[in-house]
């Protein structure tokens, strides 16, 4: 099996962690084939850090267009036949490439690969992987037979930074979605799962680090984005042709709304709040998503009911 692997890097402002994210791919016991950063139109001093790195980076310079965009940019001046992807607020260990590319070595019929990380928010650090079993109740250990069914029920890849895939399959399946501002990586996974089989890798072998200019601080429009490319694979006859997934997949798009509901709730938007419930309620009439609307609606009115009783008493 060719074991050259093309890292890619959308940048854009990252002058504070550009080199961070670079000098963690200069590290790495499977060297890298290439580096590709894609400088999306930057305004601040990133490319002068790049620069810094001489010729073992390749940059390139585009106007200000989008992480899906520049992604696909840095794929299309992709050279290897593995591509890995890396944020560039992010950061490997020192054997990331190493251990996924094994894993491919040992399944050729995989055709993206993921691993576990760590969630740096600046408070406490929390493994991905065991934030999901919990949230999912399905062990890691079934997710490698079960990658799609999973998938359907949410994004347990989760980060770019997390995947290595064979170009072949991007090849098929096309890059990323522009249209997405945010879950335009779970649209791709889903295409991936759809083509070919999901490798998990169970160890964390890389830090997501969280600061004030993560798209992802902005929770209530990434999981309408998540609920719209779930929505549009629901839709699709790729996904309908794939039996038993609807039924995980209608269960994930009413949980999604539950989540957007309650963010609501806490944000005092209550009639949005209540939209969002019934609109999970209305997503499938099986006992299960009944069992969740009745655990997650009757909290919130019971702390309704609360307030308001709460008020009359201060009257």
């Amino acid at each position: 099996m060719s074991n050259d692997v093309s890292v890619v890097i959308p940048v854009y402002n990252g002058q504070a962690f550009i080199g961070r994210a670079i000098e963690s791919i200069l590290r790495q016991t499977h060297p890298a084939n290439e580096i590709i950063v894609v400088n999306d139109g930057s305004q601040d001093r990133t490319l002068e850090v790049i620069e810094g790195f001489g010729g073992c980076v390749k940059v390139i310079t585009t106007p200000n267009r989008g992480v899906s965009s520049a992604r696909n940019t840095g794929i299309s001046a992709c050279t290897s036949t593995f591509i890995a992807f890396l944020d560039a607020d992010d950061e490997w260990s020192n054997n990331k490439i190493e251990r996924q590319m094994q894993f491919l070595a040992k399944h050729p019929d995989v055709g993206l690969c993921c691993c576990d990380y760590l969630v740096d928010d600046g408070r406490a650090l929390r493994s991905h992987f065991s934030f999901v079993e919990q949230e999912n109740q399905c062990p890691v250990a079934d997710w490698n037979k079960q990658g799609l069914s999973i998938l359907a029920k949410g994004n347990f890849i989760g980060t770019a930074s997390a995947v290595i895939v064979r170009r072949s399959l991007l090849e098929t399946v096309g890059g990323f979605d522009s249209r997405f501002k945010q879950a335009e990586d779970y649209d791709l996974w889903m295409r991936c799962a759809l083509a070919s089989k999901i490798g998990v890798v169970p160890e964390v072998l890389l830090r997501k680090i969280g600061h004030e200019n993560n798209l992802t601080n902005n929770r209530i429009e990434m999981f309408q984005y998540h609920e719209a490319v779930l929505s549009m694979h629901i839709c699709s006859s790729a996904f309908r042709a794939c039996p038993g997934i609807e039924h995980d997949a209608l269960l994930g798009l009413a949980q999604t709304r539950y989540q957007i509901a309650n963010l609501f709730f806490e944000s005092g938007h209550y009639m949005e709040s209540l939209t969002y419930y019934l609109k999970g309620l209305k997503t499938t009439r099986s006992r299960k998503n009944i069992a969740l609307f009745s655990y997650y609606a009757a909290r919130k009115i019971v702390r309704m009911t609360s307030f308001g009783r709460i008020r009359a008493r201060t009257v």
